[in-house]
């Protein structure tokens, strides 16, 4: 009894509560640091609930919402960050679940822009220019949201590899990245709606393929997978098996670099709603 009290301070200590709460229209989420509600208590290896709402179990912070009537001045004095409610300027599933899985909120709105490259276009300038396409052309649908726009290249060789255009341009491209280290770039563009002042950047990660021989080139073509993935894989799925090592933004690689984004919104003079309390 003494060691699972013992334990059950460690945690409480190592691990500051997180709270998610989501403001009338569900248009952004509060978060806030800081050991504060009672209703809810956390245990070494489980999450005990208290009176009303829902808590559960994760590795590192306790994640919970506010109950019913419930405002963010009841929150204990902490750190308070405002994170508006975003719109997605992208079809893509990766990039979505993502958002999701830090708990950002957001609405998808697909775009069609052009995406050819130009001539002497570098990679980082192309993913750039083309991310910040997409969120204008977004903004252009709904001026007062907050835009989310990117794209994701992979670079080898100085050749840009975007989604093959059939199975023999997979094929082409995974004996291209056999058993190599490549790029994968990905632009970010954020739009601030309330003043229309965007931000822009680009992330970098190097990634090695293993040595693929024919039968398993074949193999993974034939799932479907490499055929709508820049660079014809997904380092999320079956393409995992062929990866040897990584430096840099996992989730660059899948898609979306969550850090850059959230740097991005924490810019002053584009983000007002962080502040201390």
């Amino acid at each position: 009894m003494e060691v699972e009290r013992n334990n059950q301070a460690r945690v409480q200590r190592s691990h500051p509560k997180l709270h998610f709460s989501f403001s009338p229209g569900f248009n952004r989420v509060i978060v806030s640091f800081g050991n504060f509600f009672q209703p809810f208590q956390r245990f070494a290896g489980r999450t005990k609930t208290v009176g009303n709402g829902f808590s559960k179990h994760v590795d590192g912070p306790v994640v919970t919402r506010l109950k019913p009537g419930e405002n963010e001045n009841q929150i204990a004095s902490g750190f308070m960050i405002a994170i508006p409610k975003l719109i997605l300027a992208s079809a893509s599933p990766r990039r979505a679940e993502i958002l999701r899985s830090v708990g950002w909120p957001f609405e998808i709105l697909p775009v069609h822009i052009d995406e050819s490259r130009g001539e002497e276009e570098i990679a980082a300038s192309y993913v750039e220019r083309v991310a910040l396409a997409k969120a204008q052309a977004a903004l252009q649908r709904d001026s007062t949201a907050s835009i989310l726009g990117a794209d994701t290249v992979v670079v080898i060789d100085n050749q840009i590899l975007g989604k093959p255009v059939d199975e023999d341009d997979a094929r082409r491209m995974l004996r291209l990245l056999s058993g190599r280290w490549h790029q994968v770039l990905t632009g970010v563009a954020l739009i601030y709606g309330a003043t229309s002042q965007s931000r822009v950047a680009h992330e970098l990660t190097e990634v090695r393929f293993a040595e693929m021989n024919e039968d398993e080139i074949n193999w993974y073509v034939a799932t479907g997978e490499p055929l709508d993935k820049a660079g014809a894989y997904a380092i999320q799925g079956h393409g995992a098996l062929f990866i040897e090592g990584l430096r840099g933004d996992y989730f660059n690689v899948v898609g979306l670099p969550v850090r850059l984004l959230y740097k991005l919104f924490r810019a002053d003079s584009l983000n007002t709603s962080m502040r201390h309390i």
